[in-house]
């Protein structure tokens, strides 16, 4: 039996694949450890100011954490598997990915932003956005698409190297971002009915579906899309 482009593949695509993803698990490792000291920080330098405002991490699991700033909750997951770069993503025109399309196969760690009552009143049909994709090869090398400076200054995959310093900064952005965007009023149509079952007690109000607008327009209006 032809065996041979099966054990290529393996060495050379397989086992790509499993050294990002190792790499990225120390990642997201550093990722948690910044964040609980810049929370810690946080928590420690805004203590006299309004002991009503939450500031708080919480490790979901291996891949996961959460940050509650406020009214915000950001949610920083790594995705388990390993991707590679469409060719015709705007990091192909650079040479690092000509001269070796391995350093187009990248791990993720998703940014989403949510409000923090969508898990405090467990409104399961709340809606979070997005606010940045980091991305990661096997060299370290990253690359983040995002809203507002996040999605301008870190796009030099060929010489931007995630260390701590870099993950803090793309930390504070998100959070800078997050606080800044502030909820929006929904349109009046989306919420003039209710059920009886949503008014029959009053913490049901609570979980009429909501979401913070971050850069979309509600689809009844007429405007493009930003």
């Amino acid at each position: 039996m032809e065996d041979k482009k099966i054990i290529e593949l393996l060495k050379n695509k397989v086992c790509l694949k499993q050294e990002i993803f190792q790499r990225s698990k120390g990642v997201i490792k550093d990722f948690k450890e910044v964040l609980n000291e810049l929370i810690e920080k946080l928590v420690k330098d805004f203590a006299n100011h309004d002991k009503r405002v939450i500031i708080s991490a919480e490790e979901k699991g291996e891949y996961a954490a959460n940050v509650t700033i406020g009214s915000d909750t950001l949610v920083f997951f790594m995705h388990t598997n390993v991707f590679k770069l469409p060719e015709d993503h705007s990091q192909w025109q650079m040479s690092y990915l000509k001269d070796n399309p391995d350093n187009a196969y990248c791990s993720i760690i998703h940014v989403y932003n949510f409000l923090s009552d969508s898990f405090r009143y467990d409104r399961e049909d709340d809606l979070g956005y997005l606010l940045a994709r980091v991305f990661v090869n096997k060299e370290g090398h990253f690359f983040v698409e995002g809203h507002d400076r996040l999605g301008i200054e870190y796009r030099d995959l060929m010489h931007d190297v995630l260390d701590k310093e870099k993950i803090a900064e793309v930390l504070i952005k998100c959070i800078e971002y997050a606080i800044e965007f502030d909820l929006y009023t929904p349109p009046y149509q989306a919420v003039e009915t209710a059920t009886v079952y949503q008014l029959k007690e009053v913490n049901q109000i609570m979980k009429m579906k909501t979401g913070k607008r971050l850069g979309f327009k509600f689809q009844n209006e007429q405007d493009q899309i930003i």
